[in-house]
């Protein structure tokens, strides 16, 4: 059992460092509270990078939102991230995930 919780832990993980390696605190985004249909629930900026709550769900804070929001249900709406894919402002782009040796994006910023 420990090893299947470490495992997804894990995954976590990478999903927010990935997460915040791309979207900065300040970056405006889309959110839904509910299921990930329709028209958003509202937008808002980043103000508290992503975390992992209660072992099981990588989420980020949004300015306007009560509580906190799954990362599964942002949607990046600064176009020259979710053009360009890159946050560091004028350094070479890196991978979502260090594996990624080509370069796909976070689905965040699909």
């Amino acid at each position: 059992m420990d090893r299947k919780r470490n495992k997804r832990i894990a995954s976590l993980t990478a999903e927010v460092d990935s997460f915040n390696a791309q979207v900065p605190v300040g970056t405006l985004v889309a959110y839904w509270r509910g299921a990930r249909a329709g028209e958003p629930s509202g937008r808002g900026k980043i103000h508290h990078a992503a975390t992992i709550i209660g072992n099981h769900t990588a989420v980020t804070w949004i300015e306007g939102c009560s509580g906190a929001i799954a990362l599964t249900h942002v949607q990046v709406l600064d176009e020259s991230l979710a053009q360009s894919g890159d946050t560091t402002s004028g350094t070479q782009q890196t991978p979502a995930d260090p594996d990624d040796s080509a370069g796909n994006r976070s689905p965040h910023l699909r």
